[in-house]
C-alpha cells in the first residue's frame, strides 16, 4: 500500500467547503454571530431575522425603538463586526 500525500485538516475542510459551495452560507452565519456579539444579548433578542447577501447584512428588528438606535449607530457597528470577523466583509447594514 502506498502512502498518499498528507493534508492538514484545515486545508481539507477548506476544500470541502469550497467544493460544496458552502462559503456564502458560512460567511452569513459568521456575520450573524458577529452582529450578536457586537450589539449584546438584549439588543440581539429584538433581531428576529438576519440575512447576508453581497456584503449587505440585513436585520429584521421587532422594535422601532431598537431599530432607531441601531440605525443611529450602524457605521460604528459595521466597523465592530468587521473587526470581529477580522476582514472587511460587511459593506453595509440594513435594518427593517
Amino acid at each position: 500500500m502506498r502512502r498518499q500525500k498528507s493534508v492538514l485538516l484545515r486545508d481539507a475542510l477548506s476544500i470541502v467547503i469550497r467544493e460544496a459551495n458552502l462559503e456564502d452560507g458560512l460567511i452569513a452565519v459568521q456575520a450573524g454571530r458577529a452582529f450578536d456579539r457586537a450589539v449584546g444579548q438584549v439588543i440581539a433578542a429584538h433581531v428576529v431575522n438576519r440575512t447576508f447577501e453581497n456584503g449587505v447584512l440585513t436585520c429584521s428588528v421587532d422594535s422601532s425603538v431598537v431599530r432607531a438606535h441601531l440605525e443611529f449607530d450602524k457605521e460604528n457597528l459595521r466597523g465592530i463586526i468587521n473587526e470581529i470577523l477580522e476582514d472587511d466583509i460587511i459593506s453595509s447594514i440594513r435594518f427593517i
